[in-house]
């Protein structure tokens, strides 16, 4: 076999080691060529296809291109020459090169099924594309269903003398033999694990306030572990060992009695006392310990702090006709302990009572100042509340927060409200909850704290409009100006 020959053999190998297995793959023959028409002299012929019936071999209805590699024709036999000077090394020949191509193609060949590129030297490439994927074949026949599996715990006790002691189970595939998966030995007992942590549940009075509105029971439970820098295992339930707290409230079940306040005899605390003014109307009543102080105002101007003792006997009455007090809200911060509080129609102003030598001084605190450089209330009033240490203010109709100092807190906002505001409405503080007068249907309404509606009260013998509300005393006052004359009314609250 000639070089040409020869190299195209070692093409041919190198071609179909560099096809793939997931199609057929690309094959070159070579086959010797007798002298003739294509080649006098002789030579190769290179024949080019995909192995369709994936053989190994190129077979002839494989074959897709052809070209051949002839011999020189022999010349006549020359004289001999003489014998000339060695010559330079010949060029190495030129083998061909083989290019796998992807299924991306290259050039616009082979796109979509790859295949090989073969080129000879600097020479015209020749493509040989994968033919494409077949069809998938029929699915074949279901084989025919195996037996089932069954599982059978044994117990300790074995069988047939297996897993005798331990136990476990026995896996069979139909007739055939039985296979025994036994459980191990038990091992051998470990050592006692440390000692769990108790716990502990303390139950401690919860006093009146946000929690219980009207009292009760605090229940904390977590372990004796130690946790939050308390001592672990000493049997106290400290702060920082509390994992959930509970509390179990009693009833607010107020019952109300009422009763006018004072009868109409000459020493009463009604509005006809002393010179009273055009449309002079009760508004509020405060407690110091000693005497009960009650506040009246008009629609503009003027108003009196009258002054009893505890049985309602009039002691004195300040506000002369020339007087622009127009009170409006009198009270303490602590129901029975001074100094009095009271405010006034149109400024908000918040002043302290202090009396001596039969008049009374007022020195100015604070306002009721929510909005500023807006149009004063005609009806501020003001209550303490001891649950949250805050002060409810009331400026028309939005009531509002305050903090000690009277720092403003923000509005105190009923979620569902239903108060008429054709009428002035009050509220005041009372254990943990807000109490509020219906115009509307002369009642009681109890919000939460944090505004929304509990209940609603009738209020036996209650005023047909009160525009003020008080707790003096460990009472409930409303100041009734409907009555004749115009008075206030108590109602004692049992809980």
């Amino acid at each position: 076999m000639n070089k040409v020959g020869a190299s195209l053999l070692l093409s041919s190998c190198l071609l179909v080691l560099g096809c793939g297995q997931s199609a057929p793959s690309a094959l070159v023959r070579s086959e010797v060529v007798a002298p003739g028409a294509e080649c006098p002299a002789g030579g190769t012929r290179l024949s080019f296809g995909v192995d369709a019936d994936r053989s190994g071999a190129l077979e002839g209805e494989e074959v897709s291109t052809s070209t051949f590699v002839c011999n020189g024709e022999a010349g006549a036999a020359g004289s001999r020459g003489e014998t000339g000077s060695p010559g330079s090394p010949g060029a190495a020949a030129v083998n061909p090169t083989v290019t796998p191509v992807s299924s991306a193609g290259d050039a616009g060949n082979c796109v979509g099924t790859g295949g090989v590129k073969v080129q000879m030297g600097n020479g015209p490439a020749t493509y040989v594309c994968n033919g494409a994927s077949g069809t998938t074949g029929a699915s074949g026949e279901t084989g025919a269903a195996g037996e089932s599996a069954t599982v059978t715990p044994v117990s300790s006790a074995g069988e047939a003398g297996n897993c005798v002691g331990t136990g476990g189970v026995k896996v069979q595939v139909g007739n055939g033999p039985a296979v025994y998966a036994c459980n191990g030995e038990a091992g051998a007992q470990g050592n006692d694990g440390p000692s769990g942590f108790n716990s502990l549940i303390f139950m401690n009075d919860e006093p009146v306030g946000l929690n219980c509105p009207a009292g009760g029971l605090r229940l904390d439970v977590g372990l004796d572990d130690g946790e939050g820098g308390g001592v672990e295992r000493d049997g106290t339930l400290q702060s920082g060992e509390i994992d959930q707290t509970r509390y179990i409230c009693g009833t607010y079940a107020p019952v109300f009695r009422s009763f006018a306040v004072p009868p109409t005899s000459a020493h009463t605390v009604d509005v006809t006392v002393g010179t009273p003014w055009t449309g002079e109307v009760p508004m509020s009543v405060a407690w110091d310990g000693t005497n009960y102080w009650f506040a009246t105002g008009t629609d503009r101007q003027g108003g009196r702090l009258i002054k009893t003792d505890a049985s309602f006997n009039h002691v004195a009455s300040y506000g002369d006709p020339g007087d622009t007090g127009n009170y409006r809200s009198v009270t303490t911060q602590v129901d029975g302990v001074p100094p009095l509080l009271v405010t006034r129609a149109w400024d908000e102003s918040i002043s302290s009572v202090s009396e001596s030598n039969g008049a009374i001084t007022l020195t100015p605190v604070s306002r009721l100042d929510t909005s500023p450089g807006v149009c004063y209330s005609r009806d501020p009033a003001l209550s303490w509340d001891p649950s949250t240490s805050e002060w409810i203010g009331r400026t028309g109709d939005t009531y509002h927060r305050f903090d000690t100092s009277f720092g403003y807190l923000g509005a105190f906002v009923f979620t569902n409200d239903p108060i008429n505001s054709s009428l002035p409405v009050s509220i005041v503080a009372h254990k943990g909850r807000i109490l509020a007068y219906m115009n509307d249907t002369n009642s009681l309404a109890v919000f939460s704290r944090d505004g929304v509606k509990l209940e609603e009260l009738a209020l036996p013998d209650g005023p047909d409009v009160a525009f003020g509300m008080s707790i003096a005393n460990g009472k409930l006052w409303l100041a009734d100006f409907t009555s004749s004359p115009m008075s206030f009314k108590a109602y004692d609250v049992l809980e």
